[in-house]
């Protein structure tokens, strides 16, 4: 419900005191009712833990995603490791970079390494068309 912002300047100051306490008085109403709701949130929570699930994640917003994979090293010190003394394409960094045991469950890896093979530009040389190095 939208309002114009011409409207609160017709309202006088005891119509705005009165809403303003209108308002006021609803606030027990709303936090007793969010205690009930967390509550029965807590008893849910209870249940999925009760059938080995995890209730910090369980239908929450990330359900259904894959967990991210942790690495030891980042994605530019994988491919810094790699390329290090040597030339390789873009396919071929990537079987390195997997190679060293860098983990990773995303799509678009090759976008990813591409992307950061041209934004290090201190880190990675261009030595030909899709071949590079570490510099």
């Amino acid at each position: 419900m939208a309002r114009r912002s011409s409207s609160i300047k017709m309202l006088s100051t005891a119509d705005i005191r009165q809403e303003l306490s209108r308002r006021q008085r609803s606030l027990p109403k709303l936090t007793k009712k969010r205690a009930s709701l967390s509550a029965q949130l807590a008893a849910i929570d209870s249940q999925i833990e009760a059938l080995g699930g995890d209730s910090k994640t369980s239908g929450g917003p990330t359900a259904g995603r894959a967990s991210r994979s942790k690495n030891s090293m980042t994605l530019v010190q994988a491919l810094e490791k790699v390329l290090s003394g040597k030339q390789m394409s873009i396919g071929e960094a990537i079987n390195a970079v997997k190679a060293a045991g860098y983990k990773t469950e995303s799509k678009s890896f090759r976008i990813s390494v591409n992307a950061t093979l041209l934004k290090f530009k201190k880190k990675f040389k261009k030595v030909a068309r899709g071949i590079y190095t570490a510099t």
